[in-house]
């Protein structure tokens, strides 16, 4: 009787444990929706171009804005603001050419 006892106390160790550690991963999992927000994702990289070694321009859409951005290794820089429905189009046409994003 005595192995029983041990083994019921082991098993009721083991459950608390487990009940703890399944605590602990939703309060993680509640906690970094919070810090990263509602996991929409606002910022998309629509396109990247390497120019130059190390030198990108970068297609950006963030929110309901698309942006042309440089990137070096050292700086960014905004290179200018495309309008929502010009950009759509160029985009339509150049997928239509049978090319990808990626050869943009």
């Amino acid at each position: 009787m005595e192995t029983a006892g041990l083994i019921i106390r082991m098993l009721g160790a083991l459950a608390v444990i487990l009940g703890l550690l399944i605590c602990v991963q939703y309060a993680l999992r509640v906690w970094t929706k919070k810090i990263h927000g509602s996991g929409k994702n606002l910022i998309e990289i629509i396109t990247t171009k390497m120019i130059l070694p190390k030198k990108y321009i970068c297609i950006v859409r963030i929110g309901d804005q698309t942006l042309i951005i440089g990137a070096s290794e050292n700086a960014m820089a905004l290179l200018g603001e495309l309008e929502a429905d010009r950009f759509k189009t160029v985009l339509e046409d150049k997928l239509t050419d049978g090319n990808s994003i990626q050869q943009l």
